[in-house]
């Protein structure tokens, strides 16, 4: 009985892991901004966790073009719990002086990111 018992826990945890071992996985792209100074780039990712919910966050980031040192980063969690193509930002817009990175989601600029303040 305790034998037979161990064996569906055992057997439990292995379909467990089979189920969520390539995880978590992602979208990511990224612009360059319009003097090639600087690198905008978002990143979403969708993980399903052993025991627990599954969620998605969203990174965004703007790096220095040349070192590919990070200058800004910043992370948002969502427990939507799902990786759809509508979920992830519709795009990254440099303005033409490259001041400024907007990540714009359902036509709404959700981050904003002005190069002035970024550390050099």
């Amino acid at each position: 009985m305790i034998l037979s018992a161990s064996f569906i826990v055992v057997g439990a945890i292995a379909w467990r892991y089979w189920q969520i071992k390539d995880y978590p996985i992602g979208i990511a792209y990224g612009f360059n901004s319009p003097d090639n100074k600087f690198e905008a780039a978002a990143v979403t990712m969708y993980d399903k966790r052993f025991v627990g919910p599954d969620y998605t966050w969203t990174k965004f980031e703007v790096s220095d073009a040349a070192t590919q040192k990070t200058l800004f980063s910043k992370k948002f969690k969502d427990r939507r719990g799902s990786l759809e193509t509508d979920e992830i930002i519709d795009h990254i817009k440099w303005s033409e002086d490259s001041t400024q990175v907007d990540y714009v989601y359902r036509s709404e600029v959700i981050c904003t990111v002005k190069t002035a303040e970024l550390p050099q």
